[in-house]
């Protein structure tokens, strides 16, 4: 079994209860994904034409 936490609009997790999620996952042999945001700044790149 799989569980994905999606952080799409920021990573609200405290390290308490990471630890305590952690634990209870390997406790119930499930599978955990966890995804922080992520942004791209096209402003970024330069143009080397």
């Amino acid at each position: 079994m799989a569980y994905e936490y999606q952080g799409g609009r920021g990573l609200r997790i405290g390290e308490k209860s990471a630890n305590i999620l952690k634990e209870d996952s390997i406790k119930e042999d499930i599978l955990i994904s966890l995804h922080a945001p992520y942004f791209i700044n096209l402003f970024a790149i330069e143009d080397k034409k």
